[in-house]
């Protein structure tokens, strides 16, 4: 049952008089009201990177704490102005809840400091929020302010994202909107990364590890030159955590989100070319496996978060609050990134046999490596079996399944015996089985390690360097080739060797195109690794082929383990790694065709003509 509230004849009549009076400058305002968020926006942004990413004189914070009152009230005035001219009211203040919410709270505070009466509830709100968190409730205020200017900042890269969708109207293809967002995400990390606030030495950091950084961030590897723990500030890691974030999601699938997110509906021509980012069929599924991928990944990090905040040993909390600690490993853990807050990663005597911390972490890997798509299958089967129906899987769901389980176990056994007499040395049997399962899981794209990896054998480094390379599953935040990759060519040579045309898996017949785009990957990743350890081997001849080769295959299948010789790279040595980031994660395939030039079908096709292959 719904309740309408009526209102008096007379109110509804001064309603509409005021709407007739709107009616011829509704539109100019409008306009008005948008370019002045564009510019309260720039100002957001500037005031942001002025406040956190630099040590400011108290003459400058003064500075900065007017234009933050200027951003505030302009925030204000802007939203209740847009509710006012609003056609619909209604639905503006559905589409614009977050904003509303935004203002209501800031609102609250400004009241909760009045020396007025009727604030005396709003000082207690804000009191026993305060007291709730622990915090001086000037900092909650703080608070709202820190949203304010992220909300109007998100807002403002939003519209530009929305208004570089033109691009679309000259055929620009998505493939090649997703590599230069890469880029412009890189570009923009490394410069904030730069800040002065960023790090904790004197002076900026240097621009070529501070690329490197970024870039390693975004591409959710993990390879490092300088420590993360020690050489950046609580900003600097917010930064890699960011991009960490960002990277693992994709950038133009968090821009559509914040689209739908903000504005409460894209356009048509902003659903199709989500549509053709996300591979979807129809623009109903591209939104609703959108939808799906941001559920899934909050919901779990947030859980992996919870279970590290509980588990973590005291001793590990450093210089951080713990439930950054807790935040910053669960969301590398999930994006597969292998950033870590301590300095020998998760080797460290209190965490590398932390039984906890250690299914914790390997489990968060293991999630990102299957898919968003596996992931959603799983849930469904989950809902079918409470309801006593038969849970059903794809064949992709399944490939993946006996793929992974093989890989993981194949690479616990190899570890566990080619390692016993090196880094798993001295170790108790649980202990031996507990480290080569991690080691097996993370090899696989995460770059966390709880032994050595510089001390490995190398036998096991060529293991390793076979698992890299194989990587996760498609779909996911993890790198590598992926396992369906390599399960189809394995299957399409088995098919060869039969005599067969099709490859038949488990009653389906696999399409040709996708035998052809896997073996596409393939071949494309095969030659990037040859090409950049060639070159590695020219610029680094001090260093040993098996380590510059482990180095690359952890760059280009975004792993991030290295066996120690990252930093020591000269420089033409790190920009071949950044490269081989940078292709590993936007998918060789995705750089062969937004590189590639269109291909036009001819009027007519020559004849055939056999050419000896063996």
């Amino acid at each position: 049952m719904r309740f309408r509230v009526r209102l008096p004849q007379a109110v509804v009549d001064q309603i509409a008089a005021f709407d007739d009076l709107l009616y011829d400058v509704r539109p100019r305002v409008t306009g008005f009201l948008h370019h002045a968020m564009v510019v309260i926006g720039l100002l957001a942004s500037v005031v942001l990177i002025a406040e956190y990413g630099f040590y400011l004189p108290s003459t400058w914070k003064s500075v900065v704490h007017a234009l933050n009152v200027i951003i505030v009230w302009g925030f204000i005035a802007n939203s209740l102005v847009g509710v006012v001219i609003a056609a619909n009211r209604v639905e503006h203040a559905k589409e614009r809840w977050f904003e509303l919410v935004l203002t209501g709270l800031l609102l609250l505070g400004y009241i909760a400091t009045l020396p007025l009466v009727g604030a005396e509830l709003a000082r207690k709100l804000v009191g026993f929020v305060a007291g709730t968190l622990e915090v001086e409730p000037a900092r909650i205020t703080s608070v709202y302010i820190a949203l304010t200017q992220l909300y109007i900042f998100l807002n403002l890269l939003v519209g530009g994202a929305r208004y570089s969708h033109r691009l679309l109207e000259r055929r620009f293809r998505p493939v090649s909107a997703v590599v230069i967002s890469f880029v412009g995400i890189i570009v923009a990390g490394s410069l904030l990364l730069m800040l002065p606030a960023a790090s904790v030495t004197a002076g900026a950091m240097p621009a070529l590890d501070a690329v490197f950084t970024s870039a390693s961030a975004v591409c959710v590897t993990g390879l490092i030159v300088v420590d993360t723990a020690t050489f950046f500030t609580m900003f600097g890691q917010t930064v890699i955590l960011v991009l960490i974030q960002v990277g693992g999601l994709g950038l133009m699938t968090l821009t559509m989100f914040f689209v739908i997110f903000m504005e409460a509906s894209a356009s048509l021509r902003q659903q199709a070319y989500m549509r053709d980012v996300l591979n979807d069929a129809t623009v109903d599924s591209a939104r609703k496996t959108l939808e799906s991928i941001i559920v899934f990944t909050l919901v779990i990090e947030a859980i992996g978060a919870v279970v590290l905040y509980i588990s973590t040993p005291a001793e590990l909390i450093i210089d951080r609050p713990r439930w950054f600690y807790s935040l910053f490993h669960s969301v590398s853990a999930f994006c597969n990134a292998g950033f870590s807050l301590w300095t020998p990663n998760l080797a460290a005597p209190l965490s590398a046999f932390h039984l906890p911390t250690n299914l914790m972490v390997m489990a968060l890997i293991v999630s990102g490596g299957l898919g968003f798509t596996v992931l959603s299958e799983i849930v469904n089967a989950a809902r079918s079996v409470a309801r006593r129906r038969r849970p059903r899987f794809s064949v992709q769901a399944r490939m993946v399944f006996a793929i992974t389980a093989v890989l993981i176990i194949a690479g616990t056994v190899g570890y566990f015996f080619l390692e016993r007499d090196a880094t798993l040395s001295g170790l108790s049997p649980g202990r031996r089985l507990l480290a080569s399962a991690f080691q097996s899981v993370t090899t696989r794209t995460a770059g966390f390690n709880t032994l050595d990896t510089t001390a490995i054998v190398v036998p096991t480094a060529l293991m390793m360097i076979a698992l890299m390379g194989i990587g996760g599953s498609p779909g996911g935040t993890a790198g590598g080739v992926k396992t369906t990759t390599v399960g189809i060519g394995f299957l399409s040579a088995l098919a060869t060797a039969r005599g067969k045309r099709r490859i038949e898996l488990l009653g389906r017949c696999i399409p040709e195109d996708t035998v052809n785009r896997a073996m596409t990957v393939l071949i494309f990743g095969a030659s990037v690794v040859f090409m950049s350890a060639f070159v590695l081997s020219i610029t680094e001849p001090e260093q040993d082929l098996v380590k510059l080769v482990f180095e690359e295959v952890s760059a280009f299948g975004t792993v991030g383990l290295s066996m120690g010789i990252t930093a020591g790279l000269s420089a033409v040595g790190k920009v071949v790694i950044i490269l081989s980031m940078f292709l590993g994660r936007v998918g060789p395939l995705t750089i062969a065709i937004a590189l590639s030039q269109r291909v036009h079908a001819g009027k007519f096709e020559h004849p055939d003509e056999e050419v000896m292959v063996m």
